[in-house]
């Protein structure tokens, strides 16, 4: 159980970065 929240954790703080990641290429790009 504990596992498996730190796994999600992980994923959460994964999509974040790579929704940082993108909304920041799509200002340098405009």
């Amino acid at each position: 159980m504990n596992y498996l929240a730190a796994k999600y954790r992980l994923l959460s703080y994964e999509v974040d970065i790579l929704v940082a990641s993108y909304g920041h290429f799509s200002l340098i790009l405009h």
